[in-house]
């Protein structure tokens, strides 16, 4: 049985895709406050790749200034032990598009679990879920 979790996850919950990934909706106080969350894991002695899936705004991702919230975030997560973070930084008009015209949007790769792949190629119920996962912004 595994127990709660910082992610988010109650004592007796079904396991969320990507490890120590927040369930959708309960990272509610930005990505700083996720990745603090998730290094209270000693990464080291309490295992090894624990997942961490973000997703983050592309828009908010543009220019120098965003660069260096980006660095800082990274830095933190770093610095936090965290030794797997993945990020899709896709908005989710995009995504939903894919679903509808697939044909569209063949080359579109997105991070599962541990892995990646073409978002039209992925079941329904994982794309679904990676949409669901909370859009952060940095700024």
């Amino acid at each position: 049985m595994v127990h709660a979790l910082p992610n988010g996850r109650r004592l007796g919950d079904a396991l969320y895709d990507g490890g120590i990934s927040p369930g959708p909706g309960l990272d509610k106080k930005g990505p700083t406050a996720v990745i603090k969350s998730c290094g209270k894991i000693d990464h080291v002695s309490d295992g090894r790749a624990f997942l961490l899936n973000q997703r983050l705004s592309p828009t908010q991702l543009a220019g120098e200034k965003c660069y260096q919230l980006w660095k800082a975030y990274m830095k933190t997560g770093a610095d936090l032990g965290l030794d797997h973070v993945q990020f899709n930084m896709v908005d989710d008009a995009t995504l939903r598009a894919a679903q509808r015209e697939p044909e569209k949007y063949q080359e579109l790769i997105v991070r599962v679990a541990g892995y990646s792949a073409h978002f039209v190629d992925i079941s329904r119920k994982t794309q679904d879920n990676i949409i669901q996962r909370t859009v952060q912004g940095l700024g």
